[in-house]
């Protein structure tokens, strides 16, 4: 039986408000469709990042015809490897020379000082020389212990403590928003390749150069593995330049803003580039 209310025309002022939400209805659906016409015939966003590069001309560790093995970090004499050592001033015109530079580039150049050390003796170190490189890459890496030493994917000793653990040790430690409970990296099968490793750690970098926290700092220590510093290296084309454990290098580097239509995401997980060749043989009887 049809409802008889349904027959009866509306009130005026009900009609005007029914069509004033159909009218306003009908626009937002026009510029809804409008909108979406316009992205699809405009170019690709713009993404930027940083081009990151070495600047020589301060440290002994930027020439290419200095040899590693007869520099020594944290000889008296050394200072750090600044070249101009005998200067009594020098720490002080080296600080002068990269102000000078800060202030005279433009506003699409950084530059800051980074001091990268390497981590002191570490029980990861220690097994490695207690049982030998191949027992250590093919076997004892993949544990956490040996029953006497402790070390903590491939390598435990990559493997990050939890952020309690840490805070409970560091409690002086500020962490950042996105630092995770658990390490969310690390995994027990596969290990980054270099190419992974070096996407990653150019992040980190360009982190320090564009995060409010850290972008107006000169000066920034990092300490990590040599495998960090390999990698930090690389990224800014900086000569080979291998770090003792305690080592440390010092680094300047300029960043240099670009644009680019396509952002780099990290390529995907792979074995390991530097998975050791294992005997045959199974360790499962140590």
């Amino acid at each position: 039986m049809k409802n008889l209310a349904d027959s009866l025309p509306l009130p005026p002022a009900k009609k005007t408000r029914l069509i004033k939400w159909q009218l306003l209805l009908t626009i937002l659906t026009t510029l809804s469709i409008l909108y979406s016409l316009h992205e699809l015939v405009l170019p690709p966003r713009e993404h930027h990042s940083l081009q990151l590069s070495s600047i020589s001309g301060w440290f002994i560790q930027d020439q290419l015809n200095s040899d590693p093995s007869q520099f020594h970090i944290y000889h008296p004499n050394s200072s750090f490897g600044l070249i101009n050592n005998r200067s009594p001033d020098r720490w002080i015109k080296f600080k002068e020379q990269i102000n000078h530079l800060i202030k005279n580039s433009p506003s699409d150049i950084r530059y800051k000082v980074f001091f990268i050390a390497r981590h002191g003796q570490g029980f990861h170190n220690i097994a490695e020389s207690k049982y030998g490189t191949t027992l250590w890459d093919c076997y004892w890496s993949e544990k956490n212990t040996d029953g006497e030493l402790i070390w903590v994917r491939l390598h435990t000793c990559d493997k990050r403590r939890s952020k309690s653990d840490i805070r409970v040790d560091y409690p002086f430690v500020e962490f950042e928003d996105r630092f995770t409970e658990n390490d969310t990296l690390w995994t027990k099968d596969l290990q980054e390749t270099d190419k992974q490793l070096d996407v990653r750690i150019k992040g980190a970098l360009s982190r320090v150069f564009e995060d409010p926290t850290s972008s107006n700092l000169t000066y920034v220590s990092i300490t990590a593995h040599s495998g960090v510093i390999s990698s930090v290296l690389r990224v800014i084309g900086h000569r080979h330049w291998p770090t003792e454990t305690g080592g440390m290098i010092p680094l300047v580097i300029r960043a240099k803003l670009t644009r680019t239509h396509t952002p780099t995401h990290p390529p995907n997980p792979s074995p390991s580039a530097t998975q050791p060749i294992c005997p045959s043989s199974s360790y499962s009887s140590l």
